[in-house]
């Protein structure tokens, strides 16, 4: 699961690839990236990853597991202040 996020978070593709089976959806301003594991023991656990992004930001994280349970993580635009 960190190479998911690790992969994911520095474009390494190959990385992401070697333990994932990858479906990239949507368009540049809202795009899904679906990781489904190829490892059969993680695969025993979890169902699949999905990523929400729009543009260049990552917005969603959910977990999905095969017992039916879910975890998803919502992430916010860092809000810079304006300047002075």
């Amino acid at each position: 699961l960190l190479d998911a996020l690790r992969a994911t978070l520095t474009g390494d593709t190959a990385l992401l690839q070697r333990h994932f089976r990858t479906e990239l959806s949507g368009t540049d301003g809202k795009w899904v990236l679906r990781l489904l594991p190829l490892d059969e023991r993680l695969a025993r656990q979890v169902r699949q990853i999905e990523l929400v992004g729009q543009a260049a930001d990552l917005r969603s994280i959910e977990l999905q597991l095969n017992g039916g349970d879910r975890s998803l993580m919502l992430v916010e635009p860092l809000q810079v202040p304006a300047a002075r």
